[in-house]
């Protein structure tokens, strides 16, 4: 396994997602409670299959990440061979992203921000997935682009 097995929340949300895969796998749905009952080794490796396929697909479009805790963000963006952090740490707490944004021109004095590239350790996808399993956001471009606009340009 690669990632983790869906939870059953998650499987609800991708059922028709799963009875396509089944399909694929020459199965319909009584041959699928079938095998479930009679060979529960297969089954059970058809199904973290398919959470692999699952996860695999959606971390693969994954461009941006955001860390937030108050008095730092985190933000990455997620190229295929490198990912960038851009980290703003302010001496202030905030409640919100939009709060500590918003707050940054009035009080440049008590941020700090700077830029990191580095290339991923291992599989891209996998450390995005564990990225995201701790708590990381899955967010769009447009607060990553705004602090790269405060940063030299450094071709990240």
């Amino acid at each position: 396994m690669k990632y983790r097995l869906l939870t059953e929340e998650e499987q609800t949300g991708f059922k028709t997602e799963f009875i396509r895969f089944l399909a694929v796998n020459g199965l319909d749905a009584p041959s699928w409670d079938r095998l479930k009952s009679e060979q529960k080794e297969q089954a059970d490796k058809i199904f973290t299959d398919f959470s692999d396929f699952i996860f695999e697909s959606l971390i693969e479009k994954i461009k941006y990440l955001e860390f937030f805790n108050g008095d730092n963000l985190m933000l990455f963006k997620c190229d295929a061979a490198a990912i960038t952090l851009i980290w703003l740490e302010s001496e202030a707490d905030f409640d919100s992203v939009e709060a500590m944004i918003d707050a940054l021109p009035k009080m440049a004095d008590k941020f700090s921000i700077s830029r990191e590239v580095k290339p991923y350790h291992g599989s891209r996808n996998v450390e995005l997935f564990k990225m995201a399993e701790s708590g990381a956001k899955i967010v769009d471009n447009k607060i990553f682009d705004l602090l790269a606009g405060f940063l030299p340009d450094d071709n990240a």
